[in-house]
C-alpha cells in the first residue's frame, strides 16, 4: 500500500503541473507587442576623401519598407552640433530622402550618420559614413615631402598641375612626385582630390603615353643609370638594388600619419630626393579598380616589358632593397615618374 506522504506528494505535483498548464493556455497573445524591422542594409554613397568645403548631395540606399510604406531619414554630421531636425519629425508624409551637405574647410576625418525610420511600428536602422577632408596642395595633407616651392619645377600644360624634379648625375630630370594626370588611370578610391596627393594609378599600356610633352616613361636604361648613381656601380638588368631603398624613400605623413610606418631596419634619408611614398598599387578588373599596399609598397612603371609582362620597380616597407617586378599590362596599375 502506497505511503500516505508519497501519495500526497504525487497529488501536489499533479495539481502544480495542471496549474502551469492553465496559466500557459490562458495567456493572451494580444497582450504581446510585435515588432517589425525594415528590409535591407542602410548605406551612404559618400566618398572616402573630399576637398575642403566641398558640397554634395547624398541619397541613402539599401533600405525598404516590407509593407510597401515610405522610409524617411535624418542625418547627423559630426562637424555640426545637432542633427538635421528638418528630417527627423515623425509624420505620415515622410520627407525627401536626399541630403545636401558641405564638408568643413579644415582637413581631418569626419562622420556622417544617417537614420532610417518610418511613421508606423517598424524599427529604424542606422549607418555611419567616414570622410576625410584632404588638402591636396604642396605639403598640405601629404607633408614632410622634402619639396620646397623654390625647388626646380615645371607646369603640365594639359591641366596646369605643377611638378617638382631632381636632376641626376647623367643630366636626366626625374619627377619627385607621382604623375597626377587624370586623362588616364584612376585616383585612389576613385576620389579625384587624391590624384594630386598620391598620384594616379596607371596600367602599363596607359603609362606608355601619359607623360607631359617633352617627358617620357623611364626606360630600363634610365633606371639602370639612376641605379649606378645610387649604388656606385652599374646594376644588371632586372637585378635587385641592395640596401639603398631608404635613400629613395621620404618620411612623409598623410593626415598626420607616418606613411612608411612599418619600415623596419630601414633608415629613410631621401638622399637622392626621389621622394618615394608607399601608395601601393591597384588591380583593375571588370572596369573597377581595387587598391592594395598603401603604407607598404611604392611601385613605378618602366617602359620595358618581358615575356608580355610590364616591368616595374618597387620598394617594400619590410626591405631596404629596390626590386624589379613583372605584372600584367592590362590589369596591374602602378605609379608613374616621368623623366626628361
Amino acid at each position: 500500500m502506497m505511503n500516505t506522504n508519497i501519495r500526497k506528494f504525487f497529488v501536489f505535483i499533479s495539481v502544480f503541473a495542471l496549474s502551469l498548464g492553465v496559466v500557459t493556455s490562458c495567456k493572451d497573445d494580444d497582450d504581446e507587442t510585435e515588432y517589425y524591422y525594415l528590409s535591407g542594409t542602410l548605406a551612404l554613397n559618400v566618398p572616402d576623401y573630399m576637398a575642403p568645403s566641398t558640397t554634395m548631395t547624398v541619397t541613402p540606399l539599401g533600405v525598404t519598407h516590407p509593407g510597401g510604406g515610405r522610409v524617411g531619414y535624418y542625418f547627423t554630421p559630426s562637424w555640426t552640433a545637432v542633427a538635421d531636425t528638418t528630417k527627423s519629425a515623425y509624420a505620415s508624409d515622410l520627407p525627401d530622402s536626399s541630403y545636401t551637405f558641405t564638408v568643413p574647410a579644415v582637413e581631418g576625418t569626419y562622420t556622417l550618420k544617417a537614420n532610417a525610420y518610418t511613421a508606423d511600428e517598424y524599427y529604424g536602422t542606422t549607418t555611419t559614413a567616414y570622410v576625410s577632408v584632404v588638402d591636396s596642395s604642396l605639403n598640405g595633407s601629404l607633408s614632410n615631402t622634402g619639396i620646397r616651392p623654390t625647388n626646380s619645377s615645371f607646369t603640365d600644360s594639359r591641366d596646369g598641375k605643377t611638378y617638382y624634379y631632381l636632376t641626376d648625375d647623367n643630366g636626366l630630370m626625374w619627377m619627385r612626385q607621382n604623375l597626377a594626370y587624370e586623362g588616364a588611370g584612376v585616383s585612389y578610391k576613385q576620389c579625384s582630390v587624391m590624384s594630386s596627393v598620391f598620384g594616379q594609378y596607371y596600367t602599363w599600356d596607359e603609362a606608355q603615353n601619359v607623360c607631359p610633352d617633352g617627358w617620357h616613361l623611364p626606360t630600363e636604361s634610365d633606371w639602370l643609370a639612376l641605379g649606378k648613381q645610387i649604388l656606385g656601380t652599374a646594376p644588371e638588368t632586372g637585378s635587385t638594388w641592395q640596401e639603398v631603398a631608404g635613400d629613395l624613400m621620404v618620411d612623409a605623413t598623410f593626415l598626420g600619419e607616418t606613411m612608411w610606418s612599418y619600415a623596419k631596419g630601414v633608415t629613410i634619408t631621401n638622399k637622392y630626393l626621389f621622394g618615394a611614398i608607399p601608395v601601393g598599387y591597384a588591380v583593375q578588373e571588370e572596369g573597377s579598380a581595387s587598391f592594395s599596399g598603401v603604407q607598404e609598397y611604392a611601385t613605378f612603371w618602366s617602359s620595358g616589358d618581358y615575356n608580355d609582362f610590364g616591368i616595374y620597380r618597387y620598394i617594400n616597407t619590410n626591405s631596404n632593397n629596390v626590386v624589379t617586378g613583372y605584372a600584367d599590362k592590362d590589369t596591374f596599375m602602378a605609379s608613374v615618374r616621368c623623366v626628361k
